[in-house]
């Protein structure tokens, strides 16, 4: 085979490499930006039913993220009965 024949091949090798990895990028940017669009409605769905349940409770209190962060402390507070002595009663 002669050299411009073998660099041929390679140039077409590599082409169809490039085309390959292009196409691989452009299927992780839909698969990105799918997620992205699923997230939002997943926000949006959670913000209407928040919204939702404002209306039908206008007496409940309103829950928001520092809310739900304050509820995580709760399981550390268990730990404070390990101070008890075993077979004290309490």
């Amino acid at each position: 085979m002669r050299t411009s024949d073998q660099g041929s091949e390679r140039l077409h090798d590599r082409m169809r490499d490039e085309e390959a990895e292009a196409g691989i990028a452009e299927e992780a940017h839909l698969e990105h930006a799918a997620r992205v669009r699923e997230r939002e409605r997943a926000s949006e769905r959670a913000r209407e039913a928040g919204e939702s349940r404002e209306r039908s409770a206008p007496g409940a209190p309103e829950r928001d993220d520092a809310d739900l962060d304050s509820d995580a402390d709760l399981d550390t507070d268990v730990d404070a009965d390990a101070s008890v002595p075993a077979g004290s009663g309490s």
